[in-house]
């Protein structure tokens, strides 16, 4: 039985104006490659803002300019990972239909574990190989090296997700470490509903991804793990504004590779978009 998941209301026209302003920035920052590496990092960030008002207003991916941004997105996250791991040299990358030489010094700031997971998973939904193993072969020291800090679990929620891409083993072991640091008690308070509201239930879809062959459990995990990101992103007015939870990012990516793996989704939802999901987002 399909089970049919609403999005939380949207202001269009307040999307529409964003895609305007976000617009303007990529524009600005694709412009800044060739002379300022680190327009890498704000075009990465501009480029999923983009992407999820596009979704808000053209939920099932299907126009040309939102393929477009999934790409764009996918190849500035791309980017910074394939650079950040050659500190000492310039990495050739080709965002935005171009070819830039990026260092790695100059990108290593922005190659933070929660960039990581974005890129990934952005990779994944793109089925874009070539990034899928670029971002994949970050050395997880280099995550923990940046200036950012994050909570334990989410080094090993990426840990999770890399050995799970590389067929190495421990993916298991790695998701179970991972789960129990998100313990509500260790949790710090600011971040805890964000954490078991939108990553927690990410980590239960990746279990019966990888130890169920019944599908409807899956869907349920799916569902649940979308009625949960409803939830959160519609608690208050600034919430419900917010680009990020247009767009259910780590579901759906691993809603693709369940797809791919022939399980079927039996969930519909504007916060999966069904061309991002049928692997047809090419422009």
């Amino acid at each position: 039985m399909i089970r049919e998941i609403s999005r939380h209301e949207i202001d269009l026209s307040a999307a529409n104006a964003q895609v305007e302003y976000f617009s303007e920035d990529i524009d600005l920052y694709v412009g800044a490659l060739p002379r300022t590496n680190s327009a890498v990092g704000t075009l990465f960030s501009s480029a999923r803002s983009l992407l999820h008002c596009r979704c808000a207003i053209d939920p099932t991916a299907s126009t040309p300019e939102t393929k477009q941004i999934f790409q764009l997105a996918m190849e500035a996250g791309a980017a910074i990972f394939s650079a950040a791991q050659d500190t000492e040299g310039r990495t050739p990358c080709r965002i935005g239909g171009q070819t830039v030489e990026l260092s790695g010094a100059e990108l290593l700031r922005y190659a933070s574990a929660a960039n990581w997971l974005n890129s990934i998973f952005l990779a994944i939904i793109t089925r874009n190989g070539e990034a899928i193993n670029a971002i994949n072969a970050t050395p997880p020291s280099l995550l923990q090296g940046t200036e950012s800090t994050y909570p334990p679990y989410i080094y090993s929620w990426c840990e999770t997700i890399r050995r799970f891409v590389a067929r190495e083993s421990g993916a298991a072991e790695a998701l179970h470490e991972a789960i129990a640091a998100t313990d509500p008690e260790q949790l710090d308070p600011r971040t805890r509903d964000y954490t078991l509201r939108i990553v927690v239930p990410q980590m239960r879809m990746f279990h019966y991804l990888i130890s169920s062959s019944d599908a409807s459990e899956f869907n349920s995990a799916v569902s649940d793990a979308l009625e949960a990101h409803k939830a959160f992103w519609s608690a208050n007015a600034d919430k419900a504004a917010d680009p990020e939870g247009y767009l259910a990012l780590g579901p759906l990516a691993l809603s693709c590779i369940a797809r791919d793996v022939g399980i079927p989704i039996e969930v519909n939802s504007e916060y999966l978009p069904r061309e991002a999901l049928a692997d047809d987002l090419r422009p």
